[in-house]
């Protein structure tokens, strides 16, 4: 049985999740700033609930952002230290593409009964506010339930998102955008595409189930490897020039 360990802390909602072979479980929190304390006791849950030790662990998943500095170092550090002790490998996911998984094929709390089918639309357009009016975002094309990205992730200006992504000629009416980043974005260009919804994030247990497939594959890597997507390296360059004065 292979057990994955999976860690994604992108957004203001920390979540952990434990696969195995075809069940996966789920632990999250929205509490603001509190990654770092509520990390531990999730996973710690997610072990004793099915009697597994760290040793019993075939491998680490880690959602890699884009997304907030601190919570993707957060997680990576969580990632490599039990990594290290454990000597298990690590498997790197794209934020994004937990996104566009769990919005194909309905990841746990990602699941939207109410909303369009994948049948409906397309294009999904994957955005999460970065912040200092930028949002990080990218685009995949959608069929039943797989998704294929169109371009690597990117960093726009909130007011030059719609610029940057006419550019690329996707078609807007069967386009559906979703994400943290919606609320950012202009209504009237959101009236015209196809769908949208802020509510959806990446969550540990599309992480996991995408790791499940990359170990099959044989893909990953070792905790001395383990490094999250930043898109924005001004940010982490000032933050340890404050830390270090």
């Amino acid at each position: 049985m292979t057990n994955i360990l999976a860690f994604e802390a992108s957004t203001e909602t920390c979540s952990v999740a434990l696969r195995r072979e075809n069940s996966t479980e789920l632990r999250l929190s929205n509490q603001a700033r509190a990654h770092a304390q509520n990390m531990l006791p999730m996973v710690n849950q997610l072990l004793s609930d099915a009697s597994l030790s760290f040793r019993e662990l075939n491998a680490i998943a880690l959602g890699v952002g884009p997304g907030s500095f601190t919570g993707l170092r957060i997680a990576a550090s969580f990632a490599q230290g039990i990594s290290y002790g454990a000597d298990i490998p690590v498997i790197r996911v794209k934020s994004f593409d937990a996104m566009a998984h769990g919005e194909c094929t309905g990841s746990i709390l990602n699941s939207d009964q109410t909303g369009p089918s994948a049948q409906e639309y397309t294009f999904l357009l994957t955005v999460l506010d970065a912040r200092m009016g930028e949002l990080y975002w990218q685009a995949f094309e959608v069929e039943q339930q797989t998704y294929k990205p169109l371009i690597e992730p990117q960093l726009s200006k909130v007011e030059h998102l719609i610029e940057d992504v006419e550019t690329k000629n996707f078609p807007l009416e069967k386009m559906r955008v979703v994400g943290n980043g919606v609320c950012c974005i202009n209504s009237e260009w959101l009236a015209r595409c196809h769908s949208s919804c802020e509510k959806k994030l990446p969550l540990a247990d599309a992480v996991a189930k995408i790791a499940f497939k990359k170990w099959e594959r044989g893909e990953s890597t070792t905790s001395f490897d383990v490094e999250p997507l930043y898109l924005r390296y001004s940010v982490a360059w000032n933050k340890r020039i404050r830390i270090r004065k």
